[in-house]
């Protein structure tokens, strides 16, 4: 039989009955002697003092907005006893059925042995059968005991809360016969009320921690719901958790002189019964109190273990040298710090700009609250500062706001009495030193005056208009939604060995000719990139043009004081086409009575070309004084128009290929003149100069408009007239296109997208674009659409940007 001490601990039983509202003075119900100031905990069952003392108020103001309740503190602390005392009960229950196997399974083999020790002695002992059942019997029943008494004996720490439980029935059943009478008299008068609800205490019989979790059933609520009730709650078959009885005042008070352990027990709100709280839980009460940690062994300030450097190696794990850039400053920061100092040199970072704030807001706020009115219906202006004093206000101001000798003599001759006084008081005076001012004779008259002007005068704020500029461009399309148009390199054509200056493509589309300073002309295939026909005409070629009439092939080149009209043969063109055309350059016309007068005469000759040059295509030679730089020809295909801006009154010439006749129609108008063009449609002749944009009728022989550029030298390089007629643009060496509209030239649109000096623009003859070149190797395709609405502005938008050509 092996030896065990016996530990007495406190019994969870005990450690839950407490009365909260007794302990901290909370819930009081008056029966507490008003000479009792303090609560002190009696003397345990071991005559022991109890060294917890705690001084709390017996009879709290519940109304001071300070009170704080301990009372939830407590209860949840007792809980976490609970359920920690549980799992170690659980433990030690599984030790002991282990030990119990162990135990049984010696004891079977024991009683084996007797066995076959009984067995053997059976043959000489066959008359002593009865005494050794006896002896048999007698050592079974010592065995079973000597188990009992040792398996009592291990489980009293196990098994300690059902002797706590029956030691503290016991005490109720002698300290609480008068309340549990009462409790038995309103028992019966309840049962007799409720029918067939039994008014009994389902936890008068000391529930076990697991039982009371299965069977109340009331869950996390609040109590006070049931305060008006005979019941805390229902169970899980839903009858009725009736509340025990706790007895009136007078049962309070027996209790309290009665009860050792009044002092520390508290009660149970889920279940009502009363939960006496061990030394444990009054000192962790008493440390929380006091704001302490609530475990005893924990050290707040525990000395720190560095795990990686607390042991200090002699030798370092490698002895491999620093490398150079450890201990080199490092360029990129370098770069990043000199990127920082060049954004502050040019005011790119603002310190003064505040940091946006986190957006708060009210996170359940619901949508249904109305917005919280203003406590004012009118926004409360501030009222503007006084105005502050200037010259004429010091006491030493400068001779000029002083007042003369014959305005104060008027002042003294029209003004009575008081309003001299109050006149002279506002005038500026001009004293010695500021002692010498006297006092302000109109201080208050001034103070009342401003005051009424602030009340009767309006106040009103002037609300700012915060608009951006995008806001004011229009809505514009994608630009792939405007196609088509052209977007990436299709075709090359290579040949020339210089400058290309000039290009133009035939009305059919299938043919291109191009002039360059190597003094050639070709003719290439669109569709291919092939080279036709090369022509060499002996100097640069300055400007190309076709003749729109598609009956016949001529093609007009401005080839330095010439211009050539040439017949380019090949096997693209119709060969009825080639002969036409062939018939009508073959001679020259009869001029009849017709003789050119003598300015023309001078400046134009009519030639024929040379065998050589007529086997290369050359039909006429027009020959004039001074360089070409332009040739155009109008819609029909007789007449067209050459530029020579070095011959100042005769720059524009006229021309008419049938009968090879030439005019000089404009005088001053012709001089510095850039650009020329013809009216697709109307017999409309533009005149381009510096600033000014000259639109003259042929039919009448006058000037129908006049306009004027924003610009009176800007330099206008070309010219392209829209096919409808009503709209024409216009590039110049200002960096600007600008659109005009034949209705309304006093209201151009104006892109500047370009960063060089524009030197060509160009309309398609199907589609409405529009592309630009300039010194900046760019050309840029517009889409400009043109609608029927005269009313409507056109729509221009940039779709394409073609570079690296």
């Amino acid at each position: 039989m092996s030896t065990k001490r016996k530990i007495k601990l406190p019994s969870p039983a005990d450690i839950l009955r407490s009365d909260t509202a007794d302990l901290l003075g909370i819930f009081d119900d008056g029966s507490i002697d008003d000479n009792d100031q303090e609560i002190h905990f009696d003397e345990g069952d071991d005559g022991e003092s109890n060294p917890y003392k705690y001084h709390l108020d017996e009879n709290p103001n519940y109304e001071d907005p300070y009170y704080y309740d301990l009372g939830d503190n407590i209860n949840k602390q007792v809980a976490f006893y609970k359920s920690n005392n549980r799992s170690k009960k659980q433990d030690e229950e599984d030790n002991e059925d282990a030990t119990e196997d162990s135990d049984e399974e010696e004891d079977d083999s024991d009683n084996e042995d007797d066995d076959s020790d009984d067995n053997e002695g059976s043959d000489s002992d066959d008359l002593d059968d009865s005494e050794d059942d006896e002896n048999l019997d007698t050592s079974e029943k010592d065995d079973d005991e000597s188990e009992e008494e040792e398996d009592s004996e291990g489980n009293e720490d196990d098994n300690e809360e059902s002797e706590y439980n029956e030691t503290s029935s016991s005490k109720a059943n002698s300290t609480e016969g008068p309340s549990k009478s009462r409790s038995s008299d309103t028992g019966e008068s309840s049962s007799g009320q409720n029918g067939a609800v039994a008014n009994n205490d389902e936890y008068a019989d000391g529930d076990s921690s697991d039982e009371e979790e299965i069977r109340n059933t009331v869950g996390n609520i609040p109590l006070e719901w049931y305060d008006e009730y005979d019941h805390i709650g229902y169970d899980t078959m839903g009858e009725k958790i009736i509340k025990p009885d706790r007895g009136d005042s007078i049962d309070a008070f027996l209790k309290r002189i009665e009860d050792p352990d009044y002092r520390r027990t508290v009660v149970d709100r889920l279940t009502g019964q009363d939960v006496k709280l061990v030394d444990d839980d009054l000192d962790l009460i008493h440390r929380l109190v006091k704001g302490y940690v609530p475990s005893a062994q924990y050290d707040l300030y525990e000395p720190f273990l560095d795990l990686y450097s607390h042991e200090v190696m002699e030798t370092p794990l490698s002895g491999r040298p620093e490398h150079k850039r450890s201990f080199l400053p490092s360029k990129s920061d370098r770069r990043k710090v000199s990127r920082m100092v060049h954004a502050l040199k040019q005011a790119a970072i603002h310190k003064h700009k505040r940091q946006k704030r986190y957006n708060v807001y009210d996170l359940w706020k619901s949508d249904n609250i109305p917005v919280p009115m203003r406590r004012r219906l009118n926004v409360d202006y501030k009222a503007p500062p006084a105005r502050l004093p200037t010259n004429n206000s010091s006491y030493n101001p400068p001779p000029e706001f002083l007042m003369n000798a014959k305005q104060l003599e008027w002042i003294e001759r029209n003004k009575n009495g008081h309003q001299r006084k109050l006149l002279l008081a506002r005038l500026p005076t001009k004293y010695d030193s500021l002692r010498k001012v006297p006092n302000h004779f109109t201080y208050v008259m001034d103070i009342f005056n401003r005051c009424l002007d602030l009340y009767m005068s309006s106040r009103f704020a002037y609300k700012r208009v915060k608009g951006h500029s995008k806001d004011l461009l229009p809505d514009l399309p994608r630009p792939r939604d405007l196609r088509p148009y052209p977007t990436k390199e299709c075709l090359l054509f290579t040949g020339h060995r210089s400058i290309v200056r000039a290009i133009t493509i035939h009305p059919l589309g299938k043919i291109m000719a191009t002039g360059s300073d190597d003094h050639t002309i070709k003719i290439w295939e669109v569709s291919t990139s092939r080279c036709l026909h090369t022509l060499s005409v002996g100097d640069a070629v300055h400007s190309l043009a076709w003749n729109p009439n598609t009956r016949v092939l001529v093609l007009a080149a401005a080839v330095g004081k010439c211009v050539i009209i040439i017949n380019p043969e090949n096997y693209l063109t119709d060969a009825t086409v080639v002969a036409r055309t062939n018939a009508l350059l073959e001679s020259k016309p009869d001029y009849g009575d017709y003789t050119a007068s003598d300015k023309v005469a001078k400046t134009i000759k009519w030639l024929l070309p040379s065998a050589e040059e007529k086997e290369q295509g050359y039909r006429i030679v027009v020959k004039h004084t001074h360089k070409v730089h332009q040739v155009v020809w109008h819609q029909q295909g007789d007449y067209f128009a050459t530029l020579q801006p070095d011959a100042n009154t005769t720059s524009v010439v006229t021309h008419q290929l049938a009968r090879w006749r030439s005019q000089i129609p404009f005088g001053r108008a012709s001089v510095k003149v850039t650009a020329l063009s013809f009216h697709p449609k109307k017999a409309y002749f533009y005149i381009c100069s510096q600033g000014r944009i000259r639109v003259y009728s042929l039919v009448e022989k006058k000037l129908i408009r006049l306009i004027k550029t924003n610009s009176a030298s800007e330099f206008i390089s070309s010219i392209a007239v829209h096919p409808s007629g009503e709209h024409f643009i216009v590039g110049s060496h200002g960096k600007r296109v600008t659109w005009y509209e034949m209705e309304c030239t006093n209201r151009p649109f104006t892109l500047r997208y370009h960063h060089g000096a524009i030197r060509s623009v160009a309309f398609h003859n199907k589609y409405p674009l529009f592309a630009s070149a300039a010194d900046d190797g760019r050309v840029i395709v517009t889409h400009s659409m043109v609608y029927s609405d005269l009313i409507k502005d056109p729509l221009l938008v940039p779709v394409k940007e073609l570079r690296n050509h």
